[in-house]
């Protein structure tokens, strides 16, 4: 089961193109985010800088839709149905889903913000910015790794019990882009718990200012509990017929 959802995983197409979406984005991110500010301003630590908040909401978005897609595909090509046959623990099937789509989300945002890091330097160095690199900016990058897995559970989570594809991206992107950007600016410091909020305060990347340990036990909380639903939901509702 483990081997056939990696496999599945690392050979479907949408992978590879959302692997290589989250590359772009950020490289292209930071980059034209870097060279649109104030050489002045590139100074300080990494965390602190405009483009590390821009790839981490970035980053995180990516990362709920690789959650979504790798379940809601099952779904929309019907190899769901398959998946149950081979393992007919409901439960189980969902867990290992899961587990599979957090590794892929943590290889995703590791790349990512390696190589978005290494841009961004370079194109401070070439500016005439002085970035102030440290102990904590490591650690920043840590945490939005980790954040990017723990989004891509909470993704399956969402696809699981939605499971039609374009409402769940849908709701995915209103989500993302729309709500959390809502909430944070009507709910003030209440806002910090906001799922979104807390995977960006993970990666010391948050608005709301939220410490990154705060961050972690709100978003592991929002993993559990929505995963838990869906495992719920998911070995009750009927599963669609092979063929």
């Amino acid at each position: 089961m483990w081997r056939a959802e990696l496999t599945k995983l690392r050979t479907t197409r949408t992978t590879r193109w959302l692997w290589a979406i989250a590359i772009v984005v950020i490289v292209v991110g930071n980059y034209s985010t870097v060279s649109s500010v104030d050489p002045s301003e590139l100074t300080g630590h990494v965390r602190d800088q405009t483009f590390h908040l821009v790839g981490a909401v970035n980053l995180t978005l990516i990362a709920l839709l690789v959650g979504v897609r790798s379940i809601t595909d099952e779904y929309r090509y019907d190899t769901i149905s398959w998946t149950i046959l081979t393992q007919p623990h409901r439960r189980a099937a969902l867990a290992v889903k899961a587990v599979a789509a957090g590794l892929l989300g943590l290889l995703i945002g590791l790349t990512a913000e390696l190589i978005g890091f290494a841009v961004a330097v370079v194109t401070v160095n070439g500016r005439g910015g002085a970035l102030d690199i440290d102990v904590g900016d490591a650690g920043a990058i840590v945490g939005l790794t980790l954040s990017a897995g723990m989004l891509a559970v909470v993704g399956v989570a969402i696809g699981a019990l939605i499971r039609n594809q374009l409402i769940a991206v849908a709701l995915a992107l209103v989500w993302m882009l729309a709500v959390e950007n809502v909430g944070a600016a009507v709910l003030g410091g209440v806002a910090e718990y906001l799922p979104g909020q807390a995977a960006r305060s993970l990666g010391a990347a948050g608005e709301s200012g939220s410490s990154p340990l705060v961050a972690g036990v709100f978003l592991s909380a929002y993993v559990l509990v929505l995963l838990a639903v869906a495992a719920r939901d998911f070995d009750r509702r009927p599963i669609l017929q092979v063929g």
